[in-house]
């Protein structure tokens, strides 16, 4: 009572009255002193304990207002957010835990130890001991450690900590933040991994004799390795920071400038130019730049240069130019037939090979000058007479080369290859010009024929309808011919130059690289390759293959040269093949699984019904405060849920029984909003968007509820936290070019009903089982795998189809299309009056060929108040039929019985008894009495398997009909 301040003031009056009690009806001063100090002691104890108490409660108050605000925050932060008491136990965990770890705030919250669990192994001794540490500090600390997430995968996790502490110092527990730096720390390693190979690449510059430097975009010199020296006398430091065009000769400098320039445009792009280079002694040396752009490169952050040394090979090549010229003044004029000219037209020097090519000597053209002109063809002595007088000009220095034709001393015409080149001294000075005249008249035969049959096979190629080509051994088009612009939309010019591998998609140029590479290092020929290529316009087209080998006199491999066709046509037309194949098999392997699901559900109704049978009848005889009446109770609703499933199986097998209705789509959507709101709660919005002048459909309405309330539920399970579900519908057409590519459809009229949300979707393995039964991705206990092979089955009973869109994190589409109904019969909407329990006094022949099930039908419907009349097989019911004396008013049979089934059986009793009404029963139809599941009018039908409401039910709608109907 002291835990208020109120009861510590009702106390101390309390305890005045006592003490003026004792002072009233005592005179004994020791015992008043003895009261008085009591009274002193229990004011003192009860102030005390009345002041820790509000003290206490303060600080609860305080503890409970700061968690209120630190939830409030908590709850919206990025971070995973917890607060730990002194015990360890979670006070709070914020919702970003399930995005970071996998696990939920509750599973933290219910196990205090997951939080130590989820922690990397090596990370584990240092968080426990981190943990310890700051329960004794005030300080906040900061550590990174790694957690194993619930599907495996490794997370850096950033954690801070801070121990929080009350009014009055009290130890309160811990808060806690915890960041995903997993994307961060992965950087880090990358430009770790960055730095080390640039360092390593710096480190080995010495070991190399090119000398490497690094500039940044601006010119500034940032980097020159050591070996600078060696090559020109310069030290690093001497030129870090300075400007690099100052080592760059003067007459190169506007040109090497230029390639700065354009090499910047380009991240990535490299240059090789020649120029001088500027050593520290003012001389210069030729060298070969390499340049590359890394401007992108956090490293090198500019270009990186590599100079090379060619001065030896610049004074080689003078060498060469030299003694190629003395060889050319020597030897080139030796078997050929050469002259020299001086300025003034006289012939200095005739070389005896004039006389084999033109029948005239040495003499006769040094005596006769005029003759070199006469000898000239008519048709080509034009152009000799100009030429001649042209190369007398001093600033001539060009070599001419002519064919021309001459006419030998026998009157023969010969083909000559002309060339003529002006000579000149030291000084410069016109010293003559100087001829060489080969006889090229075989060549020029051969030349003719080769053209002519060039002519011919081009003719033969351009007139085909492949692609004929030509590639060197580096694997770039030499050739390429007409149809090249047909095969991929360029002209043939603009195919030399490239290779196949350009027109390719890079893991097809991989792909067939990998087998060229195989093919020219065996020399071998290419046969029927087909490769996939890509056209100017980004068509595909497919190309087969077939080309032999170049090879020189040596053998040695220089190319392929070979044909392509177009094999687009067949790879497509294969392709459909493949893709009507593979539809078909699906077909195949879901109505083979359908046929398994209904005949297990058969059988399993069977057993079902028993149960159901005997179950109610037995707690027909029990009493409901019985025990054993809750019990049986339990079997029954146990036997209802297994009755579920079956259904759900049928309807996979689209063997379950339904009554089409003439509905209205949008009507039958609007009516279930409230209920399918209810189903996936308030964190999820519904949209719906009817559409307009919806056409008809028919089909039974339980089954659109079945499908609605399937794949909203499958929806709200894809959906982790808050989004939407639309609900759509529409009257669409499909044509025979839709129907070509699904094996599936007829074309004709539709209307579409569309749900998609907007859930994590699925992979393209996972939706190619999604209709098979039983298949699920949920957790265990939350789904049974049938809520879509139930929808599956429903919509292709109905004669429609569905189709699936989804991609991993994009959600997911499901598009089910029904078939117009275009009759205008108009449903009746009147409401059925509510079944009240009657018994009967007819007599009923009842046959099942399931034993147990004959059984307990009998014994219900003889409670009910009928005579049963029970048959084992069909034959049993006809002979009773025949045999039994009194009226028989209904036939109650089993659709699929051993040698005839239940239609046959009442055909055949209905001669009999032509009055006779019937009422079949069975788990599924079989086609029997229905066709894909939907009854044929005027047809009774009991689903296996029914409660004794049920059977009592049906059977006195059916004998309280009019008419005999079956």
């Amino acid at each position: 009572m002291f835990y208020t301040k109120k009861g510590f003031v009702f106390s101390v009056i309390l305890s005045f009255i006592y003490f003026f009690l004792i002072i009233a009806f005592t005179g004994n001063s020791a015992v008043i002193i003895q009261a008085l100090i009591r009274l002193c002691i229990f004011i003192g104890v009860a102030g005390v304990i009345t002041f820790l108490s509000i003290k206490r409660k303060l600080a609860e108050e305080a503890l409970k207002e700061s968690k209120i605000r630190y939830r409030a925050v908590a709850d919206f932060s990025y971070d995973w957010e917890y607060w730990i008491n002194p015990d360890s136990h979670f006070l709070y965990c914020s919702p970003s835990c399930e995005r970071i770890t996998g696990y939920r705030a509750e599973e933290f919250e219910k196990d205090p130890k997951l939080l130590i669990s989820i922690l990397h192994p090596d990370d584990r001794e240092q968080f426990i001991e981190h943990f310890i540490n700051i329960s004794w500090d005030r300080c906040c600390y900061g550590q990174n450690f790694r957690i194993i997430t619930r599907n495996g995968e490794k997370a850096w996790i950033a954690h801070a900590c801070q121990c929080v502490y009350g009014d009055d110092g009290q130890y309160l527990g811990q808060r806690a933040s915890n960041r995903d730096i997993t994307g961060q720390k992965q950087t880090e390693e990358a430009l770790k991994e960055s730095e080390a190979r640039h360092s390593s690449m710096i480190a080995n510059i010495s070991n190399i004799s090119d000398v490497i430097s690094i500039i940044g975009v601006d010119g500034i010199i940032k980097y020159k390795s050591p070996n600078i020296e060696k090559l020109f006398g310069w030290l690093p430091s001497e030129l870090i920071g300075t400007d690099n065009w100052l080592t760059v000769h003067p007459d190169d400098l506007e040109r090497i400038q230029k390639v700065f320039f354009t090499l910047l445009e380009k991240d990535d792009s490299s240059k090789t130019v020649e120029y001088r280079y500027k050593c520290k002694d003012g001389s210069y040396k030729p060298i070969e730049l390499t340049a590359i752009n890394l401007t992108g490169d956090p490293i090198i952050s500019g270009l990186l240069l590599n100079y090379h040394d060619i001065t030896e090979r610049k004074k080689a090549e003078e060498t060469l130019r030299e003694s190629e010229e003395r060889y050319r003044t020597v030897a080139n004029f030796t078997y050929d037939w050469e002259y020299w000219m001086t300025p003034d037209g006289s012939l200095t020097y005739m070389s005896p090979s004039c006389e084999r090519i033109t029948g005239y000597g040495m003499e006769e053209f040094q005596q006769d000058p005029g003759l070199l002109v006469r000898i000239v063809h008519t048709d080509d002595r034009e152009w000799f007479k100009e030429h001649l007088p042209a190369l007398n000009v001093m600033e001539n220095k060009d070599c001419y080369e002519q064919n021309i034709r001459i006419l030998t001393r026998s009157g023969e015409e010969r083909w000559i290859a002309h060339a003529c080149q002006p000579v000149y001294g030291h000084s410069g000075q016109y010293l003559g010009r100087r001829a060489s005249n080969r006889d090229i008249t075989m060549r020029k035969q051969a030349d003719e024929l080769l053209q002519k049959s060039e002519e011919r096979l081009r003719d033969i190629i351009f007139s085909m309808a492949d692609w004929v080509w030509e590639v060197n051994e580096n694997g770039v088009y030499t050739y390429s011919s007409n149809k090249s612009y047909d095969f991929f939309g360029i002209s043939d010019e603009d195919i030399v130059g490239k290779t196949p591998f350009d027109f390719m998609p890079q893991d097809e140029a991989k792909r067939i690289a990998e087998i060229f590479s195989e093919i020219t290092a065996n020399k071998g020929p290419i046969k029927d390759l087909e490769n996939l290529n890509i056209r100017q316009n980004g068509e595909s087209i497919y190309l087969l293959t077939n080309g032999v080998p170049i090879l020189d006199k040596e053998g040695n491999f220089k190319g392929y040269r070979g044909v392509d066709k177009n094999i687009t046509e067949r790879k497509q037309a294969e392709k459909e093949q493949k893709k009507l194949q593979d539809q078909l098999l699906h077909a195949q392997k879901m109505e083979s699984v359908g046929r398994l699901a209904g005949g297990v559900a058969h059988d399993f109704n069977n057993i079902l019904g028993i149960i159901t049978g005997y179950t109610e009848l037995l707690m027909m005889d029990t009493e409901p405060d019985n025990p054993v009446y809750s019990r049986l109770q339990q079997i029954l609703n146990s036997t209802e849920r297994a009755t579920a499933l079956t259904r759900q199986l049928l309807a996979f097998a689209r063997k379950q029984v339904s009554s089409p209705k003439i509905l209205d789509i949008n009507e039958t959507v609007a009516n279930m909003l409230k209920m399918l709101q209810m189903f996936i709660g308030e964190n999820i919005e519904i949209i719906c968007i009817p559409g307009h002048d919806l056409w008809k459909v028919r089909i039974d309405p339980v089954q659109i509820e079945q499908i609605m309330a399937n794949l909203t539920v499958n929806a709200r399970d894809a959906i982790s936290d808050t989004g939407s579900i639309t609900l759509g519908t529409g009257n669409i057409v499909l044509d025979s070019v839709y129907a070509s590519d699904h094996a599936e459809i007829l074309p004709g009229e539709y209307v579409l009903m569309t749900i998609s949300d907007t859930g994590i979707g699925m992979s393209k393995e996972i939706k190619e089982h999604i209709f098979e039964p039983f298949f699920t991705t949920k957790e265990i206990g939350r789904g049974t795998g049938l809520g879509l092979s139930t929808v599956y089955g429903i919509v292709y009973q109905n004669n429609g189809f569905i189709n699936v869109y989804s991609e991993e994190g994009k959600g997911t589409t499901f598009k089910i299309y029904l078939p117009r109904f275009k009759s205008d019969i108009v449903e009746s909407t009147e409401e059925k009056v509510s079944w009240k329990p009657q018994r009967g006094t007819e007599t009923l022949l009842l046959t099942e060929d399931e034993e147990h099930y004959l059984l307990s039908s009998k014994m219900i419907l003889e409670r009910l108040g009928y005579t049963v009349l029970t048959a084992y097989t069909p034959d049993k019911a006809i002979h009773i039929s025949e045999e039994y004396r009194e009226d028989i008013d209904l036939l109650i049979t089993d659709v699929i019985m051993p040698g005839m089934n239940g239609k046959e059986l009442w055909e055949k009793i209905h001669k009999i008894r032509p009055g006779l009404k019937c009422l079949y029963m069975s788990g599924y139809t079989a086609n029997v009495i229905a066709h894909h599941g939907v009854l044929d009018e005027g047809v009774h039908f009991l689903e296996k398997p029914f409660s004794v409401k049920t059977i009592a039910e049906k059977v006195r709608e059916v004998l309280d009909q009019v008419t005999g109907n079956r």
